[in-house]
């Protein structure tokens, strides 16, 4: 039990109970040594330690390890704020995005509706530039039309049945 031995390496503790505050181990070169290394003073000769400290060391330990705590309850509760509050507006802008693509696939809707009345409007427009006798010439081009949209009649090459040009 003295330091003589401190360079000897041995695998055995001396358990300090330390009631009232946390239990621990020290190597047997630190008992019966004069230092008092558990707060009980169970690694000493009765009477070499002051009165038993366990409880109030324990006691000023979780003191300040409540104190310790308050920053970090504060932060928590912050960042559950903060949670909430990014939830909330994830929320809206996951409802904000429902809402434009809602306003996007009208608006194409609009707009295909819009195109076919333009090209209505230009057979109508060119049926009634041809003439009674245009029809036959106006089914032609909607079937060699393919699709692209009737001409407007805007070319100035465009000629008409007669062979006069039709201006733009």
């Amino acid at each position: 039990g003295t330091s003589a031995c401190s360079g000897v390496s041995t695998p055995y503790h001396f358990y300090c109970e330390n009631r009232g505050d946390f239990a621990k181990r020290i190597f047997f070169s630190r008992v019966e040594d004069g230092v008092c290394d558990c707060c009980d003073g169970s690694d000493e000769k009765e009477g070499t330690c002051p009165a038993r400290m366990c409880k109030e060391l324990g006691e000023e330990r979780v003191r300040k390890l409540k104190m310790e705590l308050v920053p970090l309850e504060k932060g928590l509760k912050r960042r559950g704020e903060y949670a909430a509050a990014g939830a909330e507006h994830l929320q809206m802008n996951r409802k904000r995005v429902s809402e434009l693509s809602e306003e996007i696939q009208q608006g194409k809707k609009k707009v295909k509706e819009l195109e076919a009345s333009l090209k209505m409007a230009r057979i109508e427009e060119r049926r009634k530039s041809l003439g009674g006798d245009g029809l036959t010439q106006l089914a032609g081009e909607v079937r060699d039309d393919g699709g692209r949209g009737i001409s407007t009649g805007s070319e100035s090459d465009t000629k008409q049945s007669n062979g006069n040009d039709v201006e733009g």
